[in-house]
């Protein structure tokens, strides 16, 4: 994590093209037979409530004091896009940032299994 996140800006983020939000990575994890994304982003003080919408789910959360926002996410698709919207206090959307967990590169390398990138078959 950058070193400002131990002081959360009052307006745009540090690297974020002049963002309130900026996208700070994620984690995969199999839990269950499912691939599940830990999805991390950070919000300034600006922002007071995040949407994250990924693998056909949404969840809305209020922003701690820290600004970090942790969420998790089945992988539905190795092709799905979380879309984070940050919100202020009066419920104007303020940004929208948009991060894919999984890569071509992951996807030529067989990462993090092979099995995450074979097409499933409906029964």
């Amino acid at each position: 994590m950058p070193e400002w996140v131990l002081d959360r800006p009052d307006g745009p983020l540090p690297g974020s093209r002049g963002s309130d939000l900026l996208n700070l990575g994620a984690q995969l994890a199999q839990v269950g037979g499912d691939w599940l994304a830990e999805l991390t982003v950070m919000a300034s003080r600006a922002v007071t409530a995040v949407e994250v919408r990924y693998g056909g789910a949404e969840i809305s959360v209020r922003v701690p004091h820290s600004g970090l926002v942790t969420l998790p996410g089945v992988v539905g698709s190795p092709d799905d896009v979380a879309e984070f919207r940050g919100f202020d206090d009066t419920g104007a959307l303020r940004a929208v940032e948009h991060y894919r967990p999984l890569t071509e590169s992951d996807r030529r390398d067989g990462w993090p299994d092979e099995s995450l990138w074979v097409p499933q078959r409906l029964p």
